[in-house]
Order: C-alpha cells, then structure tokens, then sequence
C-alpha cells in the first residue's frame, strides 16, 4: 500500500489534476534525493515492523 501511495503522490504533478490543484514538477535534482529517501523509508518501516512482530508487540 505505500509503494501504491508514494506512485500516486509522485505522479501527481504530472497530471491534469494536479496542474488543476497548483501542483508543479519537481527539478530533477530533488529526484537524487528523493529516491534514497523513500528507499530508506520503506526499509526502515520493513525492519520495524518485523521487530515489532517478532516482539509480540503487533
């Protein structure tokens, strides 16, 4: 569900509803650190998860 999440908020902007609701395109710098971030995001919430569970706690 984030991976489906994060498609739609990064496409967004490039659509015509996002031109409707003001979005813009990032630069294509932003995307250098974007990507790790979300990369870093998603294995940080994986490795919790799995802790948690393991743990009993969810």
């Amino acid at each position: 569900m984030s991976v489906c999440v994060t498609g739609v908020g990064l496409a967004l902007p490039y659509t015509s509803l996002g031109t409707s609701l003001g979005f813009t395109a990032l630069p294509p710098g932003y995307w250098v650190f974007l990507a790790p971030t979300l990369l870093g995001y998603a294995l940080l919430n994986q490795g919790v998860k799995g802790w948690l569970l393991r743990r009993g706690w969810i």
